[in-house]
């Protein structure tokens, strides 16, 4: 498994607890409210999911959320190139990291 395919799922696992995040069926008093994505949210529970996932994964929460946004622009970018996402998930994909400064 390759580092975009382990943000992937990791991405994966945090959207899918999101979505069974939400107060239970008939109580009144728990706000339930949904994202652009129709996924239930409210501050603490995205913060409880993050946590218990990068604990899980012996990862820090800060690289859940990085694996988050990996795999969200990865779905976009899939919405204009398909054959992008299936050339980056399997390893067809190769990258270079360039200077963002030169010294000289």
């Amino acid at each position: 498994m390759n580092e975009f395919q382990r943000a992937k799922l990791i991405q994966e696992e945090n959207d899918a607890r999101q979505k069974s995040h939400g107060g239970q069926i008939g109580n009144k008093n728990a706000e339930k409210r949904s994202d652009e994505f129709h996924r239930f949210v409210s501050g603490a529970s995205k913060n409880k999911t993050r946590k218990l996932i990068a604990q899980e994964h012996n990862i820090s929460e800060h690289q859940v959320q990085k694996a988050v946004e990996f795999g969200r622009g990865l779905d976009r970018a899939a919405e204009v190139d398909p054959e992008f996402k299936r050339e980056v998930l399997s390893l067809a994909y190769t990258y270079t990291c360039a200077p963002a400064y030169s010294r000289t």
